[in-house]
């Protein structure tokens, strides 16, 4: 042991060859059965250098980790015996007897991760004997008992064991929070910490346990909700009592929402003492954060207990959880379905007075914000990632402005007038600040003014709770002029912007010239930026005859703003263009030979920022429409592109940005395309067919559907050197990327490609016809997911809405692997159909569908097909996990029935009431306290994608320009079902009756319903 103590001191040596060898030579040791005893004695040894035991510590943590178990070595057969994890056990519990904290925290890592391992079965005295050290009267056993705790219930205590383990923690949790004079303020904060990882995993059980919060919680938690109220009536800007408030916040924001029963009575009482704590906190809050950066609390380093804690709590996490409680409480609903917030006096009036305050800029970010505009645009975005204390109390003003505006724009007119005076007061004394509450007010009532300016005007101007004409004779007008505020100022011109539409017409006009005139010469870079996001506002809510006047001003203005060069800034000025080109195409055929090539050495220089190229595409395709400068647009643009692709060959994000761009072109341009386009484009996509990259293979399929959409003449009249034409050579290039084994990614649009070729090209197409569905079909049998699914079903639907017999044996004649052609379509087809996007695509396959029903043929009737789910426990609520374990089973139906379940419910989506009620348990009450949250936002992005909710734009192409001179897209699919089933019930087509028996209870009413519409 001697010697590994030498090594472990040399391995701190500055001496860079003894340090390495010392490393080199502890590498061999760990081998050794004896080296974890040896390290843990070190350890937990009061002798010896306090860095060398340190050492120790990390390096007994990391052997842990390594070689504990089996399951967890590195190396075969390294596991020590028992007897050595018995002695390693036995000596580490030590260590949390520690009088110094480092000690005490490594020994407690290392009990945590043993327990890890062995514990229940190898280490069943682990807890009882962890839990009996929080009653040994030592505060040090105590605390670092406390620490085993947080690490072990934040990884490993289990829903399987948490009901049993409760019972005997929490009271000897309790008796630590219970007794300041005992313990200090960061080990009480500790046992706070332990009971909030407890009630997560408890919550884990309650929801296949709905008795377990009254029958366990209740009983168990009802005084920790009371200590943690005293815990929240003390004083937020002193530091002992702050880092007991930090967990306590934190606890309850999980709480509120997981056990409202135990919450319930005290929530009034929460949300006063939140209020409360804002109150305390405003002046310290806004002394050191608003005034100065120190952002520490007062008294910090005079206060001698402060040394006791971990670390120093801060202000802005205290800040940052009590608005989270907030929030959850804006959705809480109270008694009779009323908020607690509007059901109880002034309370909404106190809560917003708090607030404002906090929407304050600080004084750190102002000064990163003047050394990096970008960085102002960046934070003050709606939907800004960077958080801070401005933003989270935005969110507590949004969340109200979702659920009841107009009550808090009412309390928001008592607050300001105030606010406003106590900013005049602050400048009359000499305050140099005096402007940040005033900005701040301006702030909470911009994130009503959409729901102000819809009030105003479905009231034709009456009724709004706000005074805009007094606000912006007070506030806003005197801010534009005031110079040495550029932030105040930069927000008036912002306010402006999003009043404007209820704004009488020559104060907008005043507002829109004074912000183009600041844009242009204000020596302020922030008042410029703010000056580009009201313009943006403006070109956002006014009518585009309301600002046609300004649109050449507003473009020289933006102009001279470009030099920036940051992509925040960009983006901004980009979002502007887009929006302003469209208003008059005679004033943008003006700019074009300025715009064009600035926005392509944009994209040049920001071709991998997905936002700034979405705009330039965006912004290239508005050009191409104007007709009467899309061949100026073409000759500046298609040369560069040609050059970047052909010389940054390398660089595929590049040259799948680049593609994109040509796609715009394309895509805004006239049909027919200008003579010799085709021959133009083509050939540079063709160089790029055997890409391996999947975006570029995306984007090129898209370029073609848009080309063959554009001008199809051209593309057929296209060859190439071996004489084959342009469909020719796309088909050949679509079958490649459609071979089996190839990723799906890289056809993700193949099959709207070959849609697009039928249709446009029309008799010519025929022949091609069999290899199509040859491709088509064999490619599907290993499709996933649904995007590429109904690219490829959609392709046969085409086929079979035109050619439905001759396709039908087509498909009934071909083998994939063993299975019928036909059978592994309509398969497909029949499980994907309910999650089909886009207008035309749904009516296509739900109208082709009947078609197929009505053939009442042999071949479609002997197929079976995927049902409804089968739920095994269906008296048992199974969590996530237990339903992923469980695997999902189906029942099996005939394929006709299928059809007629997916048309009931097409049927039932448009045209019925599609409003459940359903009965909970015990906690129905509970749970209807909370408002629903759309689905989407409890969705994973597989799951949107699937849903339809990521689509495309390309399948705007097909549904909005190619297919509405379809008669299908006109069809009213409503009345054409009703009409499908009626008949079909009526004359019992193809063996309706038979086939509908197998509906299930809900789609017989709605079956029902339809017959007795007749």
């Amino acid at each position: 042991m001697e010697n590994i103590y030498h090594l472990l001191t040399d391995s701190l040596s500055p001496d860079s060859n003894l340090r390495i060898k010392a490393e080199l030579n502890l590498k061999e040791a760990e081998k050794l059965p004896e080296y974890p005893i040896w390290l843990a004695n070190i350890l937990v040894s009061d002798q010896g250098e306090m860095g060398t035991r340190q050492s120790a510590g990390i390096q007994l943590k990391t052997w842990v980790n390594t070689y504990w178990s089996s399951g967890a070595n590195k190396e075969v057969n390294l596991e020590p015996s028992q007897e050595v994890k018995q002695q390693v056990k036995q000596l580490i519990i030590q260590g949390l007897s520690s009088t110094d904290s480092k000690i005490r925290t490594t020994s407690a890592f290392v009990v945590a991760r043993v327990a890890h391992y062995d514990w229940p079965e190898q280490w069943p005295d682990f807890l009882e004997g962890i839990v009996g050290f929080l009653t040994s009267g030592s505060t040090e056993v105590v605390v670092g008992s406390l620490q085993v705790l947080t690490e072990f219930s934040s990884n490993d205590l289990t829903e399987q064991r948490i009901t049993a383990v409760v019972p005997v923690v929490f009271p000897q949790l309790f008796n630590v929070l219970s007794n300041p004079q005992i313990y200090s303020p960061q080990t009480r904060a500790n046992a706070i910490t332990v009971f909030g990882n407890m009630m997560e995993v408890l919550h884990i059980v309650k929801e296949s346990d709905p008795n377990l919060e009254s029958e366990l919680v209740l009983p168990l938690c009802s005084d920790w909700i009371q200590s943690f109220l005293q815990i929240l009536s003390g004083n937020p800007t002193n530091a002992n009592e702050l880092v007991l408030m930090l967990p306590v916040f934190k606890c309850l924001s999980s709480l509120i929402p997981k056990f409202p029963n135990l919450i319930k009575s005290q929530t009034l009482q929460i949300i006063q003492l939140s209020i409360q704590l804002l109150n305390k906190s405003q002046k310290v809050y806004t002394e050191e954060y608003i005034y100065t950066d120190s952002c520490e609390l007062p008294n910090i380093d005079s206060d001698p207990s402060v040394a006791e804690l971990s670390e120093i709590p801060k202000l802005e996490s205290m800040l940052y959880t009590l608005f989270d409680i907030l929030i959850s409480v804006v959705y809480k609903k109270g008694e009779n379905g009323q908020s607690i917030l509007t059901a109880n006096g002034e309370l909404l009036d106190s809560l917003v007075w708090a607030l404002i305050p906090y929407l304050q800029i600080s004084k750190e970010q102002s000064d990163i914000w003047a050394e990096d505009p970008n960085k102002f645009v960046a934070d003050e975005d709606d939907q800004t990632f960077n958080y801070s204390v401005r933003v989270a109390a935005q969110d507590v003003f949004m969340a109200l402005e979702s659920k009841f505006a107009i009550k808090t724009v009412e309390s928001l007119s008592k607050s300001v007038p105030s606010y406003v005076q106590l900013a005049d007061q602050a400048k009359q004394g000499g305050n140099p600040d005096w402007w940040t509450i005033l900005e701040a007010c301006l702030v909470s009532i911009g994130l009503f003014s959409q729901k102000l300016t819809e009030t105003f005007k479905q009231n034709n101007g009456q009724g709004l709770p706000l005074d805009i004409s007094s606000l912006f004779e007070t506030i806003v007008l005197p801010l534009m002029a005031v110079h040495d505020a550029p932030y105040a100022q930069g927000r008036a011109f912002i306010f402006t912007s999003q009043f404007a539409s209820i704004l009488p017409s020559d104060l907008c006009n005043k507002c829109i010239s004074e912000t183009l005139q600041a844009a242009k010469n204000s020596q302020s870079t922030t008042v410029r930026i703010s000056c580009l996001k009201s313009l943006h506002n403006f070109s956002r809510f006014l009518d585009n005859e309301l600002v046609a006047p300004y649109q050449k001003d507003i473009l020289e203005s933006t102009f001279h703003l470009v030099e920036f060069n940051k992509s925040d800034v960009l983006i901004l000025i980009l979002e502007i263009w887009l929006s302003v080109i469209q208003i008059n195409s005679k004033v943008t055929g003006d700019f074009e030979e300025m715009m064009t090539p600035k926005v392509m050495e944009i994209w040049v220089q920001f071709s991998t920022d997905p936002i700034i190229s979405a705009l330039v595409f965006d912004i290239i395709e508005e050009l191409a429409k104007i007709e009467a400068i899309y061949s100026n647009l073409v000759v500046r643009v298609l040369p560069g592109l040609k050059q970047v692709m052909s010389t940054q060959v390398e660089d595929a994000v590049v040259i799948a940005s680049a593609i994109d761009v040509l796609t715009s072109v394309v895509r805004g341009g006239p049909s027919p395309l200008p003579a010799g386009m085709v021959n133009e484009v083509l050939p540079t996509l063709v160089n790029y067919f055997g890409s391996d990259d999947h975006s570029i293979l995306q984007n090129i399929q898209d370029c073609l559907k848009n080309l063959i959409y554009k001008d199809p003449h051209q593309f057929a009249q296209w060859s190439n050197a071996s004489g084959q034409n342009g469909f020719e050579v796309v088909l050949n290039f679509i079958f490649s990327v459609l071979q089996p084994g190839r990723y799906e990614s890289e056809a993700l649009f193949a099959g709207d490609v070959i849609v697009i070729m039928m249709i446009q090209a029309g008799d010519a197409m025929t022949n091609y016809i069999p290899s199509i569905l040859n491709s088509v079909v064999n490619r599907l049998q290993s499709a996933s997911t649904e995007t590429f699914c109904q690219s490829l079903l959609m392709v046969i639907c085409h086929v079979l809405r035109f050619q439905m017999h001759d396709g039908l044996n087509f498909l009934a004649g071909m083998d994939v692997g063993g299975v019928n052609g036909l059978e592994l379509v309509l398969r497909s087809w029949l499980e994907h159909h309910d999650s089909f996007s886009g207008y035309y695509a749904i009516k296509l396959s739900a109208y082709v569908l009947s078609k197929l029903f009505l053939l009442n043929d042999a071949r479609l009737k002997s197929i079976t097909v995927q049902g409804d789910l089968i739920n095994p426990n269906p008296n048992r609520i199974l969590t996530r996990s237990q339903t992923r374990a469980a695997g999902k089973q189906y029942t099996q139906i005939p394929a006709m029935t299928k059809i007629l379940s997916l048309l009931i419910d097409d049927l039932n989506n448009n045209t019925l009431d599609n409003q459940q009620q359903t009965e909970f348990g015990s906690e129905k009450d509970l749970e209807d306290e909370w408002e629903d949250v759309d689905d989407e936002e409890g969705m994973f992005l597989s799951d949107m994608l699937d849903y339809g909710l990521g689509d495309f734009d390309e399948n705007d192409l097909l549904d909005d320009e190619l297919f509405k001179s379809d008669e299908l897209y006109n069809l009213n699919m409503n009345e054409y079902l009703k009409e499908f089933f009626q008949s079909g019930i009526k004359q019992n087509l193809a063996d309706f009756h038979q086939f509908a028996q197998g509906l299930n209870g809900g789609q017989q009413v709605i079956f029902t319903k339809v017959y007795k519409l007749r």
